[in-house]
């Protein structure tokens, strides 16, 4: 998402959801300071978000525009913390692996030692 489609989004956040009026010069106050928006980059950006089913367009009369956020928006996440999360899930899953077969092998052993104590009571008692 460029960065005028994102001020434009942010601007239609801050209200929430459902249905919002929204004038172009309200989005005109996104623009960066000493930058002004266009009316074609504002209509540019809201038609990316409709597109993209980020926001709903309910209707348009001049410059009014009836406005809902659908969806939040989520930066992408870069390479190097997408591999440092799967070698945290990695060693999750290594753990777990250790657990499970520590746990099987635990129980084993506790049955076996069960049956040994009662067969050794039934043996004294003989």
């Amino acid at each position: 998402m460029d960065e005028i489609s994102l001020a434009v989004y942010n601007k239609i956040s801050a209200f929430g959801k459902g249905y919002n009026i929204f004038c172009v010069d309200d989005f005109l106050k996104c623009a960066k300071e000493g930058e002004a928006l266009s009316r074609e980059q504002i209509d540019k950006a809201l038609y990316f978000l409709a597109e993209n089913k980020f926001i709903e367009i309910k209707y348009t009369r001049g410059d009014m525009y009836c406005i809902a956020k659908i969806k939040d928006y989520t930066p992408p996440v870069l390479e190097g913390e997408r591999s440092f999360e799967k070698l945290i899930d990695a060693a999750h899953s290594i753990e777990d692996k250790k657990i499970y077969y520590l746990t099987a092998a635990f129980s084993f052993f506790g049955g076996f030692l069960g049956s040994l104590i009662i067969s050794l009571i039934f043996m004294a008692v003989k």
